[in-house]
C-alpha cells in the first residue's frame, strides 16, 4: 500500500563562480557568470527518499575527501569512519548526531554501488516486517543497478523499478515535485551566505569569498529537505499517476463489494464465465 522513491541530488559548492539570472524580471531567459575568486569546484551528493504516504527519510550525503595513501589506514577509515580520516571524522560524527543524516566521504563525492547497498540496508534491511515486499523507484544511474545491488535488494524483498532516463520528469516523483522546491531552497541558502559575506566586508582589503564548510552544506541539505511538506512528497506520486487523489478515490467504483453482495444473495450467475469489458453493456436499442 506504499511506494518509495529515491533520487540523487548533486550540489557543487564553488567560491570562484556564481551563476545568476541575466534578467531580473524572474523569467530567467539567460544566465551570467559572476567571478568571485577563491576555490575550485567541489561536490556534495545527497540521496533522498520519500514514500507515497508523504513520509520523508534522512538523506544520505557524500562529501569529497582525500583517501589515505596507506592501505591499512584507508581500509580502516572505510570500515569504521565512513571513509574519513580521524580528524574529519570527529566533525562528521557531530554532524550525523545533530542532523540524523548518514554522511560518507569519497575522493569524488560520487554515489556508487557500495553506497546503494548501504542505503538499502539503512532504510529497508532492518524493517519490522521483512516479509512484506517494498517497491522502490530509482533512476537508471549505473550505481543502482549492479548485480550486487540487485541481489541484496532481492534478499530483503525490495523490488527495484527503473525509471527510464527520458521519463524521470514525468514518472519519478522526486523529479516531478520534490527537486525544484528543494533546489530553490539550496540556492536561497547559498545566496544568503554570499550576501552575508559581502555585508560583513569592511572594504579595507580586496574582497575574497569564503567557501561554505561541510557543516554548512550539511545544514543546507538537512533544512531544505525538512522544509518540504508531506503534501509535496505525496504530490509527486499523484502527478506521476502513482497515487490516487481524494477525488479519484471518491469517484472510483467499488466493484468487488457489489460482487460480494450479489454472491451473498445468490444473484450472481457463476455459469456466465469471463465477460469482455468492451461488451459488458449492450448499446443496442430498447424495446417499446
Amino acid at each position: 500500500d506504499r511506494a518509495w522513491s529515491g533520487r540523487l541530488l548533486q550540489r557543487r559548492r564553488n567560491s570562484s563562480l556564481l551563476r545568476v539570472p541575466a534578467d531580473q524580471d524572474g523569467r530567467h531567459e539567460g544566465l551570467s557568470d559572476g567571478v568571485c575568486g577563491g576555490k575550485e569546484k567541489e561536490r556534495a551528493t545527497a540521496m533522498l527518499l520519500g514514500d507515497s504516504k508523504g513520509n520523508k527519510y534522512s538523506p544520505t550525503v557524500i562529501f569529497k575527501t582525500q583517501k589515505s595513501k596507506l592501505a591499512e589506514v584507508a581500509k580502516f577509515n572505510t570500515a569504521y569512519q565512513h571513509g574519513f580520516g580521524k580528524t574529519v571524522w570527529k566533525e562528521i560524527k557531530t554532524l550525523q548526531e545533530s542532523t540524523g543524516m548518514e554522511i560518507y566521504g569519497d575522493a569524488a563525492a560520487w554515489w556508487n554501488s557500495d553506497m546503494s547497498i548501504q542505503f538499502l540496508k539503512l532504510h529497508f534491511g532492518a524493517r519490522e516486517d521483512v516479509s512484506r515486499p517494498i517497491l522502490l523507484l530509482l533512476d537508471d544511474f549505473s550505481g543502482h543497478w549492479t548485480e550486487e545491488v540487485k541481489a541484496y535488494a532481492r534478499s530483503i524483498k525490495v523490488h527495484l523499478l527503473k525509471v527510464p532516463p527520458s521519463a524521470t520528469s514525468a514518472c519519478q516523483p522526486a523529479d516531478v515535485a520534490w527537486m525544484r522546491p528543494l533546489k530553490v531552497r539550496l540556492r536561497r541558502y547559498w545566496v544568503e551566505f554570499l550576501r552575508k559575506q559581502i555585508e560583513d566586508n569592511t572594504c579595507e582589503y580586496a574582497f575574497k569569498m569564503t567557501a561554505p564548510a561541510r557543516s554548512i552544506i550539511a545544514e543546507w541539505i538537512y533544512n531544505g529537505w525538512n522544509e518540504l511538506s508531506g503534501e509535496t512528497i505525496m504530490s509527486g506520486y499523484r502527478r506521476a499517476h502513482q497515487l490516487q487523489s481524494e477525488e479519484q478515490k471518491r469517484l472510483d467504483i467499488d466493484t468487488m463489494s457489489v460482487i460480494r453482495s450479489l454472491e451473498s444473495l445468490n444473484l450472481l450467475d457463476s455459469s456466465v464465465g469471463v465477460l469482455d469489458p468492451e461488451n459488458e453493456i449492450d448499446g443496442g436499442g430498447v424495446d417499446g
